[in-house]
């Protein structure tokens, strides 16, 4: 019975001395932060963490690339044009993903690329600034920016993914983006085709 009572003090012992070092050990608590948003960053190894707002914005400084912006985000958006003199010249796959309290984007004139879903459910978004010098636009960049009704001009612009524009419902002036006068109403329908809203009307509006 001694040897049990013995046994089981040690154990005890054990257990609160293993409680005592997990309660006091550092948390690091940037680095869970940053481990969850990565979760929408291109490159998850470079990427540095900068305070806008009280909340935070991803950047990876080697690919010139915005990964993330904060969520939290309403209203209108200006995108700085770099962070530690870095220039932004990429929005990254998802970075604004769903963030439904935008209005408005003005991006900055370093901006060459918007990756795959950039602004994909931005639902509240009307209005992107600031598109003169991008040359391409990824995959859903803008799909389901269902109140998207202005786009300015698109004077350098290459290449649209597909489904870029998928369930833009509210958006009819693609007469400003001069690569659908190029390629003809192919790379349009591409663009904006969706199993929701039809898109004849303004397609044929455009190309008789």
């Amino acid at each position: 019975m001694q040897n049990v009572n013995k046994k089981l003090n040690i154990f005890i012992i054990a257990a609160l001395t293993a409680c005592l070092l997990i309660t006091c050990m550092p948390i690091n608590c940037h680095s869970t932060f940053s481990l969850i948003q990565n979760v929408n960053a291109a490159s998850k190894d470079n990427v540095l963490w900068y305070n806008i707002d009280g909340n935070w914005a991803g950047f990876d400084p080697e690919l010139k690339m915005l990964t993330w912006w904060p969520s939290e985000s309403e209203g209108a958006v200006i995108v700085p044009d770099n962070f530690d003199g870095i220039p932004v010249m990429v929005i990254g796959e998802w970075a604004f993903y769903k963030h439904e309290n935008i209005t408005s984007v003005t991006l900055p004139e370093t901006v060459e690329k918007l990756d795959e879903g950039a602004f994909s459910g931005c639902s509240a978004l009307q209005s992107i600034n600031g598109l003169d010098n991008v040359v391409s636009i990824g995959d859903y960049a803008f799909r389901n920016c269902s109140k998207l009704k202005d786009i300015n001009s698109f004077k350098s612009l290459r290449s649209i993914g597909n489904k870029a524009f998928d369930g833009c419902s509210s958006l009819m002036n693609y007469e400003k983006i001069p690569i659908i006068h190029l390629m003809g109403r192919k790379i349009l329908w591409e663009a904006m085709r969706s199993d929701v809203y039809n898109y004849y009307m303004p397609i044929y509006d455009y190309f008789p």
